[in-house]
């Protein structure tokens, strides 16, 4: 009886988490969806896409210095 109780209530615990996270990641994106909104309206779309373009370039560079590394690392195996 007591096993049966206690089973039960981390079944709902672990459905409160579930929902939790759930609205956490709904109001993550929400948030992202404003700021999206407010950088197309604030800076223009030709600023905007200048800007992403500029992270774009980074990514691409971090990646590419991440991959050199690992290989480096994969030679001295």
């Amino acid at each position: 009886m007591l096993t049966r109780l206690k089973i039960q209530e981390d079944i709902e615990e672990r459905e409160r988490r579930r929902i939790r996270e759930k609205e956490k990641k709904e109001a993550n994106l929400v948030l992202l969806q404003d700021l999206a909104e407010w950088e197309e309206k604030e800076l223009g779309p030709d600023v905007v896409k200048q800007l992403h373009s500029m992270w774009e370039v980074k990514k691409v560079k971090i990646i590419y210095i991440e991959l050199i590394h690992r290989k480096e690392r994969s030679y001295k195996k």
